[in-house]
């Protein structure tokens, strides 16, 4: 049986490896709820997404697939080590511009918006270069810029991962696309976020890496003129992210 995908992006649908054969559906929608409504309306039996830290409906099931790399790219003419005094440097995220000026208070975080080729075409034009995640990169087959360290930029919660949606009532068609190092690390990103009350406008960056057995989970805030950062490990991602929140609650962070 052919399995119908609806998707927002092609290029993330057609990265995830099924293990059945499938159509890949363009439904012409650009929002996550417009992928749900076709599901219920039995026009795709499957929803692909990157926005699993949305809220999921039990009229629906989730399988996380395998995550590309959750890095941050800077992509520019020189390297990001070598910006001018002052480089604009774009951006579509509040966490990204407060750790660019974190890594450098001469910076200036300037907000571009548009599709992936769109912001690309601002380099040069305005800007000295931007920063977009790598998975993005790789979703569209592009190999250019620098990976950023941790220690420069640490990730927006599921960044990277992809959420495969089907209704609750035919959860079978999900069957080995669930990656279980993925899962946990959701989890962990996921809870830590809402625990917190992570808003999109928050200068919040959380990333945790499994082993399938532990979870390292490093989460950073920038705001206020205050810093706050810890590292922490476990094998139960759920009481980790719980506990790290509380944490950061107690140290006066409030995103």
């Amino acid at each position: 049986m052919t399995l119908r995908v609806g998707y927002l992006s092609r290029t993330q649908a057609s990265s995830i490896d099924f293990p059945h054969p499938v159509e890949l559906i363009d439904l012409e929608t650009d929002t996550v709820e417009g992928l749900r409504d076709a599901l219920l309306a039995g026009h795709i039996d499957i929803a692909v997404h990157a926005d699993a830290n949305l809220p999921l409906d039990p009229q629906f099931v989730q399988a996380i697939a395998h995550r590309e790399n959750p890095q941050d790219a800077f992509c520019g003419p020189t390297d990001y080590r070598g910006l001018p005094h002052g480089a604009r440097v774009g951006t579509d995220s509040a966490n990204r511009a407060a750790q660019l000026k974190h890594f450098r208070s001469d910076l200036v975080p300037t907000e571009v918006a548009g599709d992936l080729e769109e912001r690309l075409a601002h380099i040069g034009d305005g800007l000295d270069g931007i920063i977009v995640s790598r998975a993005e990169l790789t979703w569209h087959g592009l190999t250019i810029g620098q990976d950023l360290p941790y220690e420069v930029m640490v990730p927006v919660a599921g960044q990277g991962a992809l959420a495969v949606e089907a209704l609750a009532t035919s959860a079978d068609v999900l069957a080995g696309i669930e990656d279980s190092v993925a899962r946990m690390e959701m989890v962990a990103e996921q809870t830590f976020a809402a625990e917190l009350g992570v808003l999109p406008s928050s200068p919040v960056g959380v990333l945790a890496r499994s082993t399938g057995k532990t979870v390292a989970l490093h989460a950073r805030f920038l705001g206020d003129g205050t810093k706050v950062e810890i590292r922490r490990s476990s094998s139960n991602p759920l009481t980790l992210a719980t506990d790290l929140a509380a944490e950061f609650v107690r140290r006066g962070v409030r995103p």
